[in-house]
């Protein structure tokens, strides 16, 4: 690397956190060990109120609440689930993000 991390960028990664990679042994990735990446502040949201809206160039718009979403039926898959960003503490030029080396990766059901 040639430039130093920000003070920024640490406080990114405090609120972020990687995982081990040991963890890729497992088949799924065990709870509490996948990496975590928070882009925005967590919103405090009125679940009588809250909706998801789907709309713009979309065949059928949908308007969701909650328990709309809530009574469908689950679906469970399993997959490796990669952050973009990972390696991004090897770009050059460096650019301002979480300061990822490999440890964003898991495998999630």
């Amino acid at each position: 690397m040639s430039e130093i991390i920000s003070l920024a960028e640490l406080q990114l990664a405090a609120r972020n956190h990687g995982m081990p990679l040991e963890a890729l042994r497992w088949d799924v990735t065990p709870v509490g060990l996948h990496y975590l990446l928070t882009h925005y502040d967590i919103p405090k949201v009125d679940p009588v109120t809250w909706r998801l809206e789907v709309d713009g160039l979309v065949e059928r718009p949908l308007s969701l609440s909650l328990d709309d979403l809530r009574s469908r039926p689950g679906v469970e898959v399993v997959a490796t689930m990669e952050c973009a960003g990972n390696g991004r503490v090897h770009i050059e030029p460096h650019v301002f993000s979480q300061p990822w080396l490999l440890e964003a990766v898991g495998n999630a059901r």
